[in-house]
């Protein structure tokens, strides 16, 4: 598959979780590859910070994505 297709597939994955990403982002996760970020999209690492809630002000749509499943949908704050 040719890097444009790939970051085609990418854009369509992050689209359907629901919220797309940048140019910038795509490029890294083409780079992480399509099977590691579906996987990290269902199972973020746990050495991020946990809590009850997730706030996703100020961070990659990405991030935020992965605070949602982790919260299973309890934000606090704002999606910027």
């Amino acid at each position: 598959m040719s890097h444009k297709e790939d970051l085609a597939l990418m854009a369509h994955l992050m689209r359907r979780v629901g919220f797309g990403a940048s140019r910038e982002e795509l490029e890294q996760l083409v780079a992480q590859g399509y099977e590691a970020t579906v996987e990290e999209l269902i199972d973020p690492p746990q050495d991020r910070p946990a809590g009850k809630t997730a706030c996703c002000y100020g961070t990659s749509l990405v991030a935020c994505y992965q605070a949602v499943i982790r919260y299973r949908g309890n934000l606090a704050g704002c999606i910027t």
